[in-house]
């Protein structure tokens, strides 16, 4: 898939059909496309998660890495030695 210049900024690329979006194609909606100015924002409610589930997530992500450790410090010294190496 082939990239354009991003009329936007002038210098980041997107896909191709992105591009073709702009032409006409095909509507790219976006958070103003339908809005008129006058009217306020709708209010969004935010899902916050519970305290009890973000800490059963931590403690998850502190096993993982406490039991992966060592395949984690192999894996790096691995690639350092390739990067190293060319």
């Amino acid at each position: 898939m082939g990239s354009t210049p991003n009329l936007d900024t002038g210098s980041r690329t997107q896909p191709q059909s992105a591009w073709a979006n702009r032409a006409g194609s095909r509507p790219s909606v976006r958070l103003n496309k339908y809005r008129n100015g006058e009217e306020d924002a709708p209010e969004i409610k935010l899902a916050r998660t519970p305290r009890a589930k973000q800490q059963l997530q931590v403690d998850r992500l502190k096993k993982f890495k406490k039991k992966n450790a060592e395949k984690a410090k192999r894996a790096l010294d691995k690639l350092a030695d390739v990067v190293e190496r060319g």
